[in-house]
């Protein structure tokens, strides 16, 4: 606990937030049973921007957010404008009104941008449903790789921007990872920038990466492993993306007499060492020499990928790789494909327990191939019994696993191995990763709007962080059709824990309070305007119940 380091803010101050937007409506995939608005905005979307590193203090804060590609126009922010700015680490979107996201028709497009400390990214969002959804996204702290992402920089002699000799260039290995990449390029190279001119020069500065897909740094592909923009060996565009299977990914950028280097005379040779258990995920068959994966690149600049064809697996000294040419320079993956929406199918999860009980915490589920590849992630928040929640992208005719990760309390679950092709739903008993600790709040709230150029609002969402874990539960807020809203909110929290809870304001500012909850402790003072109607621990039922009403011409 960081008692001293706050000032304790009462119980009050929790509900406080909860109301100050415009009213709740549920945490994600929460025990509630409120209908969903979707007549001012729809799809509401949390976007939440941590550091890749575990343990990394250093958290990306305020930010602005660019937002374009096929479908930008119809992507709005929290309030209703096209600014969309990243404050304390999160932002929240909503998808314009009358447009209905499916799985067979997406809605598509790139958000991109910069946190001071932190490296530039771009990624591709796709929005399937108008359901909220959770969106996380990791970002490199500049100087604190994060684990399975190795970096190796050197330098290069030249003649006039020719190579006189044979360069080999190999990233180490150690702890963050047992593989290695290496590029090799041969004497009489020369090289051109992006206008396909010669570049001369005496140096050749270097900066290869390797990205190793069974670590931490799967979070910071670039792009990321569901890209939409993406290309056939012809150049054909591929509808609906892929959804990446990745063996391995490397990342090169070279500078020669301060121009960057794009492409070559002759073709460098490239190789990524495999895993000895790397198996190709639609057979389960371990890969050997003579086999081979698909080959992609992806264009750095505009973030599209394209099939290269492919790489040859073979043993190295024992060791077993996968070899290939390239003649420009990007990032290069080893990928074994999925391609959506026509081939990825949805998969329900359904949550159960032995008890009926639902204050389960905070919930992710990973899936990964039957030799611990990985390929997609939901984050659920907190769950009930028999709740049902969908990944609504799995592979078609791979083996996997599910591991359901309770960030509550750290406690980890893994499945049997299955099929989502034959299965289509997968019940997950989440008995023996609970947080027993949890106290189950009730609210019922009211708000009234009073100032008479209302204006219909949309959606955003509450964040409430556990201090202790860093673990978010996510409550999304219904829109405000009218001036009077009236709601009911059921969530949970572990007693006697730190909360920092945060919202967007309809001025679009962050309003962020902490607090230590404890059913014992539910003391109250004033605070902007509430009305405290009920304020108990009720034993029997062993659940906090408040009833709150505010009055408010913010709207």
């Amino acid at each position: 606990m960081k008692n001293k380091a706050f000032i304790k803010i009462t119980f009050l101050l929790l509900l406080g937030v909860v109301f100050t937007h415009y009213g709740c409506k549920k945490i994600v995939t929460d025990d509630l049973t409120i209908n969903v608005n979707t007549d001012v905005l729809v799809s509401p979307t949390a976007i939440l921007f941590e550091n890749a590193k575990s343990g990394a203090t250093k958290q990306p804060t305020n930010f602005t957010l660019e937002i374009s590609g096929k479908d930008a126009d119809k992507v709005l922010s929290a309030i209703g404008n096209k600014t969309f700015e990243v404050q304390n680490g999160f932002v929240y979107l909503n998808l314009v009104k009358g447009v209905n996201p499916t799985v067979e028709n997406p809605i598509v497009f790139q958000i991109k941008g910069k946190a001071s400390g932190f490296e530039p990214f771009m990624k591709d969002v796709v929005i399937s449903s108008n359901e909220e959804q959770l969106l996380n996204i990791k970002l490199i702290e500049e100087g604190n790789l994060p684990k399975g992402l190795i970096e190796e920089k050197t330098t290069a002699t030249l003649q006039n921007g020719v190579f006189t000799k044979q360069e080999v260039i190999k990233t180490s290995v150690d702890d963050n990872t047992s593989n290695y990449t290496k590029l090799t390029i041969e004497p009489g190279t020369t090289m051109k920038d992006i206008n396909g001119e010669i570049i001369t020069g005496s140096k050749l500065d270097v900066n290869v990466r390797y990205f190793d897909p069974t670590t931490e740094a799967i979070d910071v592909f670039p792009g990321g492993l569901n890209p939409q923009n993406v290309l056939d060996e012809k150049g054909n565009e591929i509808e609906g993306g892929v959804n990446f299977i990745s063996s391995g990914l490397m990342q090169i950028e070279m500078k020669a007499n301060d121009k960057i280097v794009k492409n070559f005379s002759k073709p460098i040779s490239a190789e990524m060492q495999l895993s000895p258990h790397e198996a190709n995920p639609f057979t389960g068959e371990k890969l050997k020499q003579g086999d081979t994966i698909p080959l992609w690149s992806r264009n750095d600049i505009t973030g599209q990928w394209k099939a290269e064809g492919t790489a040859d697996v073979v043993y190295d000294n024992g060791i077993l790789v996968a070899k290939f040419k390239i003649n420009h320079l990007s990032s290069w993956n080893l990928d074994f494909v999925c391609w959506m929406p026509t081939s990825a199918i949805p998969l329900d999860v359904i949550f159960t327990t032995k008890t009926g009980e639902s204050k389960t915490g905070n919930i992710r589920a990973t899936m990964y191939t039957q030799n611990g590849s990985y390929i997609t992630y939901n984050h659920f928040g907190s769950v009930k019994d028999q709740q049902v929640s969908r990944l609504p992208f799995t592979p078609n005719g791979v083996t996997v696993y599910l591991e359901l990760t309770n960030y509550e309390n750290g406690k980890k679950f893994k499945t049997e191995l299955f099929n989502p092709t034959t299965k289509g739903k997968v019940y997950v008993d989440l008995t023996s990763i609970l947080q027993t600790e949890l106290v189950n709040v009730s609210l019922k709230y009211t708000i009234k709007c009073t100032n008479n150029k209302f204006t219909p609002k949309g959606r955003t969402f509450i964040t409430i962080t556990d201090l202790l874990t860093n673990s978010r539960k996510i409550i999304s807020t219904p829109s405000m059709k009218s001036n009077t809203i009236s709601e009911n909110l059921k969530f949970s929290l572990v007693n006697n824990r730190e909360y920092k809870i945060e919202t967007i304001g309809l001025d679009g500012k962050i309003i962020s309070y902490q607090t230590i909850f404890n059913k014992s402790n539910l003391t109250y003072s004033k605070l902007n305007g509430f009305t405290v109607n009920k304020l108990i621990f009720n034993n029997e039922t062993q659940t906090v119940e408040a009833d709150v009403s505010y009055i408010t011409t913010k709207c």
